[in-house]
Formats: structure tokens, C-alpha cells, sequence
């Protein structure tokens, strides 16, 4: 039967009224929502506990071994290489017999230099035993001249008598001018003596130099070890042809070689006055996988833009230490007291770290002094604050929100 239509009009608003009586009921019989409470979050970190000590910066420098008593064999004159008795890296003792030059072309040059000094010497021994016949013969030529003044005299006399031809008294003047221009000769030979003598003595002296300085060549041309040492490199070989002055070999001593580092120049006063006041400063380096100790010896007095030169000892035993080997170097500074070490996870910008009090974090301005390892390795800096206090926990995660206040937990502390 169908519906009448005021029931077909009706209908839909029927439904309509009948959902909307459905909602209120169901909202207004609903249980109440329970208020929700906000929690902070707290972060998950690790710490370390610090106390303040004394603890050396680390400076870490790039240095090359070398040795201040080089020894370089040069040939002293051109010559031919007779023998090489040894090899580049070969340990020598002291007085070993390293190379030879031929003997053969040093032995003239000694020759004629010795025979220079002879001739001279017979020269000075001829030379006083004519000044001492000069002196015998003076008083004689003095004599002689009397007796020819004398002889004018008499014969002008004659001739004042005419007695005498006059060509008797020429003779006798040119007698008497003869002897006085002998004795004035051997008085001029006698003042001259010391000057002659003088002049002959220098003459030795030069030749007697020569002479030494043959006999120095001739023993050079046979080069031995002057100290314990290791041959670095032999330039040359056994009949090669050298020239005068041309090196022929380099050694250096086993003991006393230093490693030479470059300083950067903001370090080198506080080091300067360290080694000043007496500081003993230890370093080391990794030569053949095994540690190197080493001390700072000397600053060099002068320096370039790079900055200036550290001469370093080797200490102890180094069987691999070679000339010109480079190596990385730790110096260690002097010591900085009231000091902590700290990862460098631990640090916020460029100078602060956190500490951790009743679990939030608390801002801390330090002053960074440096670098150092843990025994491990682990790369630390050094910092010193007058708010840091022994037993100081200190945030060692980096928290990219950091800041004071903030709640924390400690799930893993370090000692110090």
C-alpha cells in the first residue's frame, strides 16, 4: 500500500532529527577526558669527573735528523783513487782506513819542497859564515888602508923633494881609493848581514810551509775514520780521476746526532725561557715503529718567517736513526698547574665546556692551553677555569642543544 504523501515529505526530516537526538545523547552520556600532564625530557649523557693537576701541552712539530759533525773527505789535490775500502751505510771504528789516493802523485811535490828547504838552509849557513870572515877581514882591510894613506904620504913627500916621479903618487892615490872602496864594500857587507839573513829566514819559512803542507797532502791522500761513525755516501771509486778539493766520501759520528724541527714562532719565547730557567723539555718520535725520546737541547739563534729552528738529542739506544730521516715529533711544553684534560667532545665553541649539578648543566668559560693524548691515544685538550673544583662532573656528549639549565642523566661516567 503505498505511502501517503505527507509521510513521503516527512520522512527524511524524521531521520535527520532522529541522528541528530543520537549525537547529543551519546556526547552527553560520554565518560569525562582525563587532563594531560606535560613532561620535561631528560637527556641521555656521559661525563667525566675532572681534578685539577699539573699536565704538559703537547706540541706537535715536523723535524729531520742530521748530524753537527758532518765529516766530509775531500781529495787535496787532483789525483788518481787507488783503492775504496768501504760502502755507503757501513759502520766504521775510529782510525779505520776509509780510501787511498795514489801515493805517487804527492811524492814530487814533497820531493821538491824538501829539497827547497836544504838549499835555503845551506844558504843561511853560507851566508853566517861570510859575515863571520867578513868581520876577520875587516880589521885587515882597515890595516891595509893605513898603510896605502901612508904610502901617498911618503911618496908626496918625495915629490915635494922631487924625489919622487909624479905617476908614483897616481899609483899610490888610486891604492888608497881602491882600499877605502873595499873596506867601505865589507863594512856595507857586514851592516847588510841582518837584512840578508832576515830575508833568507823568511825564504825557509815559506819553503818549510811548503814542505809541511806536501807532507799534510801526502798523508790525506790516505782517509781514515776520525771518530766512531757511519759512512753516509762514497762519491767516488777505485781509479776514477779526482780534482783537487772534490768530495770523495761523507760520514757522520754514531753518537751525537740531532733532529732539527721547525718552531712555530708563537711558541718560542715561553720555550726560550724555559730552557733559560733550566726546564728539562722531553719529546719523542716514532722512528721504525718503536718510540724515540728525545730532549730540546738548543734554539737556533735565527729564524725566518716559518718561524725558528729546535735542536733536539737523541736519547738512548737508535739503531735506525739515519742521516736526513724526517719524523713526526711531540714536544712536550712546560706544565700548566690547576689544569683538567678533556675530550674534545667535551667542548663548546671555542671556550666552554658544562658541568652537570643535581642533573642539569651549568655553563663554564675556560681557557683552552693546549693539546696532550691519553695513554691510549685519544686525543685531549688541556684547560684551566677558577670555577672548575676537584670532583667536577663535566659533559663529555655533544649536545647540539646545550645550554644551562637543561635536565640530564649521567648513564656513564669517566674518571679523570
Amino acid at each position: 500500500m503505498p505511502l501517503p504523501s505527507f509521510l513521503k515529505r516527512g520522512l527524511p526530516l524524521f531521520i535527520l532529527a532522529a541522528a541528530l537526538g543520537g549525537y547529543a545523547l551519546l556526547k552527553a552520556t560520554r565518560p569525562p577526558t582525563p587532563a594531560v600532564e606535560r613532561q620535561e625530557r631528560i637527556w641521555q649523557v656521559t661525563a667525566q669527573a675532572v681534578s685539577p693537576a699539573a699536565h704538559a701541552p703537547l706540541l706537535p712539530l715536523y723535524g729531520r735528523i742530521e748530524a753537527p759533525d758532518m765529516f766530509r773527505a775531500a781529495a787535496p789535490l787532483a789525483s788518481r783513487v787507488r783503492a775504496v775500502h768501504v760502502r755507503d751505510g757501513q759502520k766504521v771504528a775510529a782510525g779505520t782506513l776509509l780510501l787511498e789516493l795514489e801515493a805517487d802523485d804527492f811524492a814530487p811535490r814533497l820531493a821538491q819542497a824538501e829539497a827547497d828547504v836544504k838549499e835555503l838552509e845551506a844558504q843561511i849557513q853560507s851566508e853566517k859564515s861570510r859575515f863571520e870572515a867578513d868581520k876577520r877581514l875587516l880589521e885587515s882591510e882597515r890595516r891595509l888602508l893605513e898603510l896605502a894613506r901612508a904610502d901617498l904620504s911618503r911618496n908626496e913627500a918625495l915629490q915635494k923633494r922631487d924625489l919622487g916621479a909624479r905617476a908614483q903618487i897616481d899609483t899610490a892615490r888610486q891604492s888608497l881609493e881602491r882600499q877605502q872602496l873595499s873596506l867601505t864594500t865589507r863594512e856595507l857587507a857586514i851592516t847588510d848581514h841582518p837584512a840578508r839573513l832576515a830575508q833568507l829566514e823568511a825564504r825557509l819559512a815559506r819553503a818549510e810551509a811548503k814542505r809541511d803542507e806536501a807532507r799534510r797532502d801526502l798523508e790525506r791522500s790516505r782517509v781514515s775514520a776520525p771518530f766512531d761513525a757511519v759512512i753516509a755516501r762514497v762519491d767516488t771509486a777505485a781509479g776514477a780521476q779526482v780534482n783537487a778539493n772534490q768530495t770523495l766520501l761523507v760520514a757522520y759520528p754514531r753518537e751525537g746526532l740531532e733532529l732539527r724541527a721547525k718552531l712555530p714562532a708563537a711558541y718560542v719565547d715561553e720555550l726560550a725561557t724555559a730552557l733559560a730557567q733550566g726546564v728539562s723539555l722531553s719529546a719523542h718520535a716514532r722512528l721504525d715503529g718503536k718510540r724515540l725520546p728525545l730532549r730540546l737541547k738548543r734554539i737556533a739563534g735565527e729564524g725566518d718567517a716559518r718561524g725558528v729552528d729546535a735542536l733536539f738529542t737523541l736519547l738512548g739506544e737508535h739503531p735506525g736513526a739515519r742521516l736526513g730521516a724526517l719524523l713526526n715529533v711531540e714536544l712536550e711544553r712546560p706544565v700548566v698547574t690547576d689544569s683538567v684534560l678533556l675530550p674534545h667532545s667535551a667542548l663548546y665553541g671555542n671556550g666552554r665546556v658544562y658541568r652537570i649539578a643535581q642533573g642539569r648543566l651549568e655553563a663554564i668559560d675556560i681557557e683552552r692551553l693546549g693539546e696532550t693524548r691519553a695513554p691510549d691515544g685519544q686525543p685531549l685538550f688541556i684547560a684551566r677555569s677558577p670555577a672548575l673544583r676537584d670532583g667536577d662532573l663535566i659533559l663529555t656528549t655533544h649536545l647540539p642543544n646545550a645550554l644551562s639549565g637543561l635536565s640530564v642523566n649521567v648513564v656513564e661516567g669517566l674518571a679523570p
